[in-house]
C-alpha cells in the first residue's frame, strides 16, 4: 500500500504513541504509527522547507511502539 501526501510537522508529530528512526544520511525520518492491531504502519517522511514534510511510503511493521514526543536526535543516539 503506497500513498503520497504532504502534511505539517505539527500533524506528523502529534504526541501519540509512535517510534521513529533517522536515516543514515539524516535526510529522512521514518515514523512508525500505531494501528488498532499489533501491526504498526511506517510513514517515511522527508523535510520540505521548515514546516512541511513529504510522505514517501507506508509499510507494515510488527513491533511495539513507544510513547513520547520526538526530541533533537543526536549523533550518539543514531549509533
Amino acid at each position: 500500500m503506497e500513498r503520497e501526501t504532504t502534511l505539517s510537522l505539527k500533524e506528523a508529530l502529534k504526541p501519540e504513541h509512535f517510534e521513529f528512526e533517522l536515516s543514515k544520511d539524516k535526510k529522512r525520518v521514518t515514523i512508525f504509527l500505531p494501528t488498532e492491531s499489533a501491526v504498526a504502519k511506517a510513514l517515511t517522511i522527508k523535510k520540505i522547507g521548515e514546516t512541511e514534510v513529504q510522505a514517501e511510503e507506508f509499510k507494515p511493521r510488527c513491533q511495539g511502539v513507544i510513547r513520547g514526543i520526538p526530541k533533537e536526535i543526536t549523533e550518539e543516539e543514531i549509533k
